[in-house]
């Protein structure tokens, strides 16, 4: 019985290290190394002795109640020690757990229904002995580098997994069920009605899989697409600022030039002249214009792009920021996230009539590390319930069309915020909540 209660408790214990290897791939560590090393220890201690102490005491192999109570533990543990939703990994445990669960349940299943058919002793597995020992010591070396390769798969991966928690959360709550229904083979007395119940299993579990790949792949597609839509308008904003930016050397490389030249006329008192001379040099600077809104280079070079077309199609401005220079968002999610909004606020204001003012609030503010965005304009008429739901291009191809705001929802969800839209008679207001900075 030594040699059976050692092999248990080796095989909880990768099972509960295996468990905290899937929580290090997916998410990051907020303690050092050593910390993480400590605190894994006591847990795979702590879980692999209550397994032992209900075995000897409670004479049962496997009990639901300590399934569930070792999931809390490890889910404690994971909020200490990374950067976690409580909720997030509490499910992610109870999948693992539910999963080695109906891996062990479908082996004994499979032993006990072949040595019946052979007419050896069908329970060599159910029972505490030297043979369940070996299943159990046999099992956890099979575990160990299983646990190795899935951690390295989901560390290279783990931006693509964390997008589909939601998914995994309900996969752990749909199994829950399927575990305590095929417990019935340490019962013994049913294990032969449980063959059809594991082959139907099976094979929802396999339609469940390829439904969630097919998924995956429509998604992807659709990225893939919205993405080109993106390089697009990317390519065109950037054309449009290297033609700002040239305008704007090319002038301040005349600028010494145009100084001597003002200097010469006031010499030779051409007064009316050099007025008219300094005027248009005005112009030019203004068309070329690079105000600071945010202090942050590529967010200031979009912010005046879109106020400049905004200023040619009539249309005032108004701009609030706070210190934007540690944003943490990339170039391509910068273009893509404002000048969609912007370009949204300036073709609704241009279309207003003379009677309704034309004029675009925009308003960037820090709150801790949450970037909030609030774009305001007014429209042309009311906008009803549905469309405002929907927020539909008006434009007259719509296939080829409201790509922006697809984009922008895109962002804002891989930044895990959220996107809130008020509507008061004809002003519109969008406003964003997403996670903006490190800190």
């Amino acid at each position: 019985m030594v040699f059976y209660y050692l092999c248990n408790y080796i095989n909880t214990t990768i099972k509960t290290w295996m468990a905290l290897q899937v929580v290090d791939g997916i998410f990051e560590a907020r303690r050092s190394k050593r910390n993480l090393f400590i605190g894994q220890s006591i847990v795979i201690t702590l879980v692999a002795t209550l397994q032992i102490v209900n075995e000897i005491y409670m004479n049962l192999p496997f009990s639901n109640n300590l399934l569930l109570l070792t999931v809390f533990i490890d889910t404690i543990i994971c909020v200490f020690f990374y950067e976690c939703n409580f909720y997030h990994v509490l499910c992610l445990n109870l999948l693992i757990r539910v999963s080695f669960a109906l891996i062990d349940f479908f082996v004994l299943t499979c032993t006990y229904l072949g040595a019946d058919w052979f007419g050896e002793r069908k329970d060599i597995f159910l029972s505490a002995g030297v043979w369940r020992g070996w299943y159990l010591f046999v099992y956890a070396i099979i575990l160990l580098p299983v646990g190795r390769i899935f951690r390295k798969w989901l560390t290279e991966k783990r931006q693509e997994v964390l997008k589909y928690q939601k998914k995994v959360m309900i996969l752990g709550i749909l199994l829950l069920p399927c575990m305590v229904y095929f417990q019935k083979i340490y019962l013994q007395k049913t294990v032969s009605r449980l063959f059809y119940p594991w082959c139907f299993f099976i094979l929802g579990f396999l339609l469940m899989i390829l439904m969630f790949y097919f998924n995956v792949v429509r998604q992807k597609v659709e990225e893939n697409r919205i993405q080109r839509m993106e390089i697009t308008i990317l390519e065109s904003n950037y054309q449009t600022l290297m033609e700002v930016y040239d305008e704007k050397s090319i002038l301040m490389h005349d600028m010494k030039n145009h100084l001597r030249t003002i200097l010469e006329m006031m010499k030779e008192v051409k007064l009316e002249e050099c007025e008219t001379y300094i005027i248009q040099i005005v112009g030019e600077i203004q068309k070329g214009e690079n105000v600071v809104w945010t202090n942050h280079k590529i967010l200031d070079l979009v912010l005046n792009m879109k106020f400049q077309e905004a200023r040619k199609a009539q249309i005032k401005v108004r701009c609030k920021s706070d210190d934007m220079s540690d944003l943490n968002l990339s170039a391509t999610e910068i273009c893509s996230l404002f000048t969609n909004l912007l370009d949204n606020a300036i073709e609704a204001s241009a279309k207003c009539p003379e009677e309704i003012e034309r004029r675009m609030n925009v308003i960037c503010r820090r709150y801790g590390g949450k970037l909030v965005v609030s774009i305001s304009n007014f429209m042309e008429k009311e906008m009803a319930g549905q469309a405002m739901q929907s927020l539909k291009t008006t434009k007259k191809e719509e296939k080829l069309h409201g790509f922006g705001l697809r984009s922008v929802k895109r962002i804002v969800q891989e930044r895990e915020g959220y996107i809130k839209v008020k509507v008061l008679e004809k002003k519109f207001q969008i406003i964003l909540y997403l996670n903006g900075f490190l800190n």
